[in-house]
């Protein structure tokens, strides 16, 4: 959980299993936990997608390449866990944009997008679908965490598309909760849609 403080405005440190710190963002709490590391085929994955696209940014990208990326940066916000519209980094837009595309197998896009807003789901090239594992069927509010499900592609069309579910389906009448995002040819990445289905 990560709360913003309306009543500092510079705090850092732990107080018991109360951690303050900040960012660009502002100061913010969170609980202390203490991080795990599964090494998952997952986070793995994610892991090396987030290396390969670190090192080409610094060293593929040429310096207009770059900049074109700060100017969308500078001009393009996007929604946090909390609600708060953030900046963020060119570095941290290409990584977000084509980390998307790499894991629905679509080509990695190193020009910057010229249009100043995120894809929507009408606008896109391709959709990234997540699935969460099954729930309780009261639950109505599901966050994560989800897996990879597969991608549907424009060219699907419209009509019905079968993915395979990253887990064993529950019990008739659980819910699964399914996370979307879309992403432009262009490389922009849409907002995070969420809706739940009746297993």
């Amino acid at each position: 959980m990560i709360y913003v403080s309306a009543l500092l405005t510079a705090a850092s440190g732990k107080v018991r299993g109360l951690v303050a710190s900040h960012n660009k963002g502002g100061t913010y709490f969170k609980g202390k936990t203490i991080p795990t590391n599964p090494n998952s085929a997952g986070q793995v994955s994610a892991r090396s997608r987030l290396a390969t696209l670190g090192a080409r940014f610094r060293l593929t990208l040429t310096a207009v390449q770059k900049t074109g990326w700060a100017v969308f940066a500078t001009n393009v916000n996007w929604i946090n866990r909390l609600g708060n519209s953030v900046l963020l980094t060119a570095n941290n837009w290409y990584l977000k944009a084509n980390s998307i595309r790499m894991q629905g197998s679509f080509p990695i896009v190193d020009a910057p997008p010229t249009t100043f807003a995120l894809s929507t789901l009408r606008t896109q090239a391709g959709v990234n679908i997540y699935a969460s594992r099954p729930q309780n069927s009261t639950i109505n509010y599901f966050t994560g965490p989800y897996s990879f499900a597969g991608t549907i592609r424009s060219t699907a069309g419209s009509g019905t598309v079968g993915l395979a579910l990253p887990f064993v389906a529950g019990p008739v009448g659980s819910k699964i909760f399914l996370r979307a995002v879309a992403t432009a040819a262009d490389g922009r990445p849409s907002s995070v849609f969420r809706v739940a289905a009746i297993a």
